[in-house]
């Protein structure tokens, strides 16, 4: 019952923030010029040409663009949905009613992730449908909701990450020290996809060594990225969901332990 009560206080205090409603008009906004962009060039350059293959080509470019874009927003709601509180003091007066800093960290954890999914279904719709207008052709199907389902998993990660270094660093030094380490992860997840684990590791290096240790001991969000990915544009990946979904929930619930671990011994 706590960490419903502190999932919904979390979506209600970053609403109040206005920040989101910015960053959402900001997003329309760069999604209209871009659509408008696309319209032109098809209109004027590409009249002649095929359209074969360019919804498809160029709903992987928004793709990529709004991964980069949920990213900065799920590491900038789960610094601050910390940091303010612990700023203001407001964690140490939660804190004294009968619920555990478990139910604290876990309503702040799924609050975060319904603002960031929720804002990275509409955006992803406003691309949808941006595209859809500006090449005439309607892309939207049942498999691109489940892409964006698969996809937003990945942010989970982002934001207990982000968590976790904002109980310790102010909100500049995470946002940096998260971006760059989730840019890390999901160099050593690519890297390991494409070589494979023990091919990889064949000429043993100290940067593979390391980027073996990320990819063992945290979820691989890279996958499924890809995977998402290949439902939204109808890709063929091959994604080995035996090893792959018991790999993120035991990570998953490593990272969580060695959160909340370090979490309870830290003074409020």
């Amino acid at each position: 019952m706590a960490i419903k009560m502190f999932l919904k206080n979390t979506i209600q205090k970053e609403w109040r923030s206005r920040t989101l409603l910015f960053l959402l008009i900001v997003t329309v906004v760069l999604v209209i010029l871009a659509s408008m962009g696309l319209a032109y060039f098809k209109n004027e350059v590409l009249n002649s040409s095929p359209l074969e293959g360019l919804a498809k080509s160029t709903l992987g470019f928004f793709f990529w663009g709004m991964n980069i874009w949920s990213y900065l927003i799920a590491t900038f709601i789960g610094v601050s949905c910390v940091r303010s509180d612990l700023e203001t003091g407001t964690i140490s007066q939660m804190l004294t009613f009968p619920v555990t800093r478990m139910e604290y960290f876990l309503g702040r954890l799924f609050g975060s992730y319904v603002i960031v999914t929720g804002y990275y279904f509409l955006s992803m719709g406003i691309c949808v449908a941006g595209v859809s207008l500006a090449i005439g052709e309607f892309i939207f199907g049942p498999e691109l909701f489940l892409g964006i389902l698969i996809t937003s998993l990945s942010n989970l990660v982002v934001i207990a990450l982000a968590m976790f270094i904002g109980f310790y660093m102010g909100t500049l030094q995470t946002f940096i020290l998260n971006f760059i380490l989730t840019f890390i992860v999901g160099f050593s997840n690519s890297f390991f996809i494409e070589r494979g684990f023990v091919e990889g590791l064949k000429e043993p290096t100290f940067l593979k060594a390391l980027a073996a240790l990320f990819h063992v001991f945290l979820p691989h969000f890279s996958h499924w990225e890809n995977w998402g990915k290949s439902f939204i544009l109808g890709n063929e990946y091959k994604f080995d969901a035996v090893m792959e979904v018991p790999h993120f929930i035991v990570t998953c619930l490593l990272l969580g332990t060695i959160i909340l671990w370090r979490f309870k011994r830290k003074e409020i």
